[in-house]
Formats: structure tokens, sequence, C-alpha cells
């Protein structure tokens, strides 16, 4: 993880009226920690460390290919850029549309629908922030020169945000391809059973008659299929429903257990049973 030596510290104010601490580079290259960016963005705060934790991972992932979007750190504490932030309002707003918060209480889902109103806003935002601190970068003097501003974001920095959203077009395709895996279970679903309720993981393998205790990658790894699935729904940062306690017959232990939307788990499930520990299309490691 990289240090940012050289950085101003900026205040500014969010198309939601919210005040945001955040650094510009000396290249001229927008950060915030992901407690900054969720804060300026309003996100519900059922949705914050979902969207916190996954600027993280979605750092990690895009700097496989692009260094310069990798997590760095300012004064200890980590930082990301724009199109980390972008990209995973671009998650939330296909989570929305395939309808994985319709489940939430009415209250949650009031707050939800009214952060996904503000998606557009907040994207162009985004946006236009980095472009006018690239701008200003260049050229320095056309800081409170408004028409200049306008041209020089046309002719220098529109071509490089333009490379930017064919990437993110790319990382579209990769997630409507889980969407598409997520419809056909869902069409393919017992009758009485919802795709977005919330239900444990041995729920969900008792219901596909599975083994919870099969250990798939024997003896590359020992952890049973219960296991991993719990493992992989974490590292995928999916939405968690209310924790679930039972207690076995004779036993006065209490276990307590995450919940995750039905298709979600049946979606990790058979992507476990179906393929070989290489071929995971989600890292296990």
């Amino acid at each position: 993880m990289k240090d940012i030596v050289n950085a101003k510290k900026v205040k500014g104010v969010t198309p939601n009226n919210e005040s945001m601490n955040y650094l510009v580079s000396d290249e001229g290259i927008v950060y915030a920690s992901a407690k900054s960016w969720a804060k300026a963005l309003k996100v519900p705060k059922e949705m914050v460390d979902w969207f916190q934790s996954g600027l993280g991972r979605t750092s990690t992932l895009r700097a496989k290919k692009d260094r310069s979007l990798a997590e760095k750190t300012f004064e200890g504490i980590c930082v990301y850029r724009w199109p980390i932030v972008a990209e995973q309002l671009r998650v939330f707003d296909r989570k929305w549309h395939n309808g994985a918060y319709d489940s939430s209480s009415r209250f949650t889902k009031k707050d939800i629908d009214d952060f996904y109103d503000s998606y557009d806003n907040l994207l162009s935002w985004g946006y236009r922030l980095q472009e006018e601190k690239l701008a200003i970068n260049l050229v320095p003097s056309i800081a409170n020169d408004t028409q200049a501003l306008e041209n020089i974001i046309d002719s220098y920095t529109k071509p490089l945000l333009t490379k930017h959203d064919v990437k993110l077009t790319e990382h579209d395709i990769v997630i409507t391809d889980m969407n598409d895996k997520l419809t056909d279970i869902e069409k393919h679903l017992p009758e009485g059973l919802k795709a977005n309720e919330f239900i444990t993981i041995r729920q969900a393998v008792l219901e596909k008659k599975l083994d919870g205790e099969y250990m798939p990658y024997y003896p590359n790894l020992k952890q049973n299929l219960t296991s991993l699935a719990g493992e992989l729904l974490t590292k995928m940062n999916v939405i968690k429903g209310p924790e679930s306690s039972s207690r076995t017959d004779g036993n006065s232990f209490v276990m307590v257990q995450n919940t995750y939307h039905r298709v979600e788990i049946y979606s990790v499930l058979d992507e476990l049973m179906r393929k070989k520990q290489g071929e995971l299309n989600l890292s296990i490691d």
C-alpha cells in the first residue's frame, strides 16, 4: 500500500448538502477515506458497512489491472479515488434494480430508495469534482475562470474519463453475468420459497439436499461446504439479514448464525459444487 506524501486538504459540499473533507494530490487526483465518502454521499446507515468494505475490495481487484486505482494511505488513513466509489455506486444500482432491498423493513427501504433517487446526481458530482481538480492542475490560472475551466475539461480531461468509462463497462458486464445467474436461480425456486428471503446457510443446504459437512476441495482445503459458503458470502460483501439464534435439543448453548438472501446463498453453493477450486470466479485465499 503506497503512502500519499504531498496532498492538499480540501473542504467541499456534496449534492446532498453534506460537508466533505477530501485530498487533492499534486497530480490533481481526488482522494477521501471510506468514512468520508460514505458521509458525503449520505449512504443509508444499513448500507454503510457494505459500502465502506466494498471500496477496499473493489480497489484491490481494480489495482490488478490499473495500479493508479490502488488503495493508498495518507497520515495513516486508507483513502480511495472517485472511480472506485463510482463502481461501488454502480453495484448498488444493479442490486436495487434486481430487488436486493425489497425485503428490507419499511423505514430502511425508504432510506435506500431515497439514496437511489440521488444516484445520478451523485455520479455526476463525483466525476465533475475530479474533472475540475484535474483541469486546475493542468492550468492553475483557470481556477476562477468558469468558461476557461469548461474548455480545459472538454479538451483534456474528458478523453481520460472516457477511457475509464470503458473500464467501468467491462466491470458492468461481469456484474451482469452474475445477475443473470441469480435470475436463473430465482426462476427455478420451488413454489413458496422467496428469492430475497433472509435464511441461514444451513437452511439453504438442507433445502438443496446437500451435505453441509462435505469438503469439496479436500485435501487442499479442509473447510466444509457450509464454512466455504460463509467465507465466500463475506468476501462478496452481500447484504446480511437479521441474525438467527437456535439451540439443539438437550443443549443449553445458543448458536447465532448470519442470514443472507436465499438466492445469494444458492448461487454460492452452486458455484462451489460445480467448479474445481482453481476455476472459481470468487477468490477464497
